[in-house]
């Protein structure tokens, strides 16, 4: 009910105002609350499988942190977050790998905002082999309600519980990997796989393409790094097949996969480093962020010996079964022969026979009859 005054107030009244003002309680809106509890942890757990160093990342994680949980031995690897999500009694938790080495200034000390408890975070991870850094093994932060119900048909299980998803840009471990040629064959093999495939939900082509050529190229001077690049390059062309993806994550038919393989793998690698010029790989390189798909393909079939990618380049999907899937059907549609006769050879179909052969359409007929 006090007027205010035309003239502003003099030095002496401002200064009586402010001893005297006491300003009103703001109430603090929803979209900046975080918890009501901003000291809460969540829980923590460590998924472990059949890694090398399983039991001494697991002591090292239980030592810092004691709150820490296991999940351990369960196949498959939706059912296995689907088990530690079970193990947790708080909203969201967190989910360590079996081969992570904590880094010494992360402190699963983060609070989710209340507006992203839905929200899917990733923290970034090295990788010991390319040292590349990005989500690949990296920590995580899972809502639990949704990892309790999540689709276990897809096979990228960490961008497909949510439709939020925000990585953070944070270095939280060492993804040690490689610790045998097997874990270090699977652990390549599976990641490049879902690049390749573009099977990532929200995935960057640039970044897919650019990670994908380190995980293929780099590292075969690290401790089993050979082994890395071989299952890099297999996982990639497997991708790239559009066959089933979900196979990655059969860990018993990855094993089958990596024990059938008939030649040396040091052998597989060495020749790839000696038989491609440097220069050509340089200018492909560049070529490619100049004109792009057709000289992505150009690029794979010189750089990664990707066979599939000769036939992107003429673009005739036939030959490619023919020769790369060994696609007899294909052949019959190359030749462009009568279709009775591929079906009389490649389905053993008699009335396509007898359409061949009119002349024993009768007989055929009679016999069929009988």
């Amino acid at each position: 009910g006090i007027d205010i005054p035309v003239e502003p107030y003099a030095p002496s009244h401002s200064k009586f105002f402010k001893s005297m003002y006491v300003p009103p309680v703001r109430v603090v809106q929803d979209f900046l609350k975080t918890d009501l509890d901003a000291t809460a942890e969540y829980d923590i757990v460590m998924i472990t499988y059949d890694e090398v160093h399983a039991e001494e990342n697991y002591s090292a994680l239980k030592e810092r942190f004691p709150r820490a949980k296991r999940v351990h031995g369960v196949k498959g690897i939706h059912q296995a977050h689907i088990e530690a999500a079970k193990l947790c009694t708080t909203e969201m938790f967190w989910i360590v790998d079996g081969d992570a080495q904590i880094t010494d200034d992360f402190n699963f000390d983060y609070i989710s905002p209340a507006d992203e408890k839905e929200y899917v975070k990733v923290w970034r991870s090295k990788n010991p082999i390319n040292d590349l850094e990005y989500g690949y093994g990296g920590i995580k932060l899972f809502p639990r309600t949704l990892t309790l119900n999540m689709d276990t048909s897809k096979p990228d299980m960490t961008t497909s519980i949510s439709r939020h998803f925000k990585p953070i840009k944070v270095v939280s471990n060492v993804t040690a990997f490689n610790t045998d040629p097997f874990s270090t064959w699977r652990s390549a093999f599976r990641e490049c796989a879902k690049l390749s495939s573009k099977v990532i939900d929200r995935q960057k082509s640039g970044e897919t393409e650019e990670r994908l050529k380190i995980w293929t190229s780099v590292g075969v001077d690290r401790p089993f790094g050979e082994y890395a690049i071989q299952g890099a390059n297999a996982g990639m062309h497997y991708g790239l097949s559009n066959a089933d993806l979900t196979l990655i994550n059969d860990f018993d038919w990855l094993k089958q996969q990596f024990e059938n393989q008939d030649t040396d793998i040091v052998q597989q690698v060495e020749p790839v480093k000696s038989t491609v010029d440097i220069n050509i790989v340089d200018l492909l390189d560049r070529f490619e962020l100049l004109y792009g798909e057709n000289i992505s393909n150009l690029r794979r079939m010189y750089n990664d010996k990707d066979l599939s990618s000769i036939f992107k380049l003429v673009s005739n999907e036939e030959l490619r079964k023919a020769v790369v899937e060994k696609n007899l059907h294909s052949i019959f549609r190359l030749a462009n022969t009568d279709d009775d006769l591929r079906k009389a050879i490649l389905e053993e179909n008699f009335y396509s026979l007898s359409r061949l052969l009119p002349e024993a359409s009768t007989e055929f007929k009679l016999v069929n009859n009988n």
